[in-house]
């Protein structure tokens, strides 16, 4: 009798950890692409930002010269510049 009551607890139990939700994660701050602008009359082969490189050739006066990616911390902290 007991293992007719307990069986059916234990698998009703295994079942509901299974909707149990998961922790919530912590949202990050977002992103984009690094984009310049040419303001001298020479060309820019490469340029990078923070360390994170930029791509094509950009031509006096022209913008242009996108990268991808860089990231922002969901939270500012002093000494991040």
């Amino acid at each position: 009798m007991k293992s007719a009551l307990i069986s059916p607890l234990l698998a009703g139990l295994l079942l509901l950890t299974g909707c149990a939700q998961p922790a919530a994660q912590a949202g990050g701050g977002g992103g984009g692409t690094i984009k310049a602008i040419n303001h001298t009359k020479w060309a820019i082969n490469h340029f990078s930002v923070n360390g994170q490189s930029g791509i094509d050739i950009i031509g006096p006066f022209q913008g242009g010269g996108g990268g991808c990616c860089f990231s922002v911390p969901a939270r500012w902290t002093p000494g991040m510049t």
